[in-house]
């Protein structure tokens, strides 16, 4: 998903969504109602601005104005990518509710829940998705580049297992680092002892 955050400088609509100001953005979109599929230099829309501020009542009015609900910004990542990264749990299930693709992946490949700052959104997200599996609905699996996934690309993947592997993985490296001191230790110490005998 690569680094998220807000630009030094926000216009005025961006502002309004990141402050979750209703009077203001409807007041803007009352003078422009296309100022809705606005973007900024990274791609972002106001909808973005609002799902990452975790302004949940600008989110519903831009929906209700049309907003993209789909629309990725530069690094292909969709309004729900930034709402699930910063745990909002009420404009994860506004968005939701609206049909946002549950599971799209963006260019770096990662999915809403790939980048999902907590356990709780986690789950939240598994119950959405559930839901709509249940009732026979697109959980809006593809990609953001529109490249083709494999089967495996979808695998589950146990979490307790890729805990162990990774804590097997630090163990090994802080074996390795350990180590390396050690060898260096041990170098600084015959090149003291070399340099007392000249």
């Amino acid at each position: 998903m690569g680094a998220k955050k807000k630009g030094p400088s926000l216009t005025p609509l961006f502002e309004a969504c990141d402050c979750n100001d209703v009077d203001a953005l409807l007041e803007m979109l009352k003078k422009d109602a296309s100022q809705v599929k606005t973007m900024n230099a990274d791609g972002w829309t106001p909808l973005h601005q609002a799902s990452y501020a975790g302004a949940v009542d600008c989110v519903v009015e831009l929906l209700k104005a049309g907003a993209a609900i789909g629309a990725p910004c530069r690094q292909g990542d969709i309004p729900l990518h930034y709402a699930c990264a910063q745990c909002h749990p009420e404009v994860i299930a506004a968005l939701a509710k609206a049909g946002s693709p549950l599971e799209l992946k963006d260019k770096d490949g990662e999915t809403p829940m790939d980048v999902a700052g907590s356990r709780a959104t986690k789950k939240l997200l598994e119950q959405l998705i559930a839901r709509r599996e249940a009732s026979g609905q697109d959980t809006g699996r593809g990609r953001a580049d529109g490249e083709e996934d494999d089967a495996d690309d979808w695998e589950e993947v146990e979490e307790e297992a890729l805990g162990a592997e990774e804590l097997a993985a630090l163990q090994l490296s802080e074996g390795k680092e350990a180590a390396d001191k050690e060898a260096a230790a041990g170098k600084k110490k015959a090149d003291k002892k070399g340099g007392k005998k000249k």
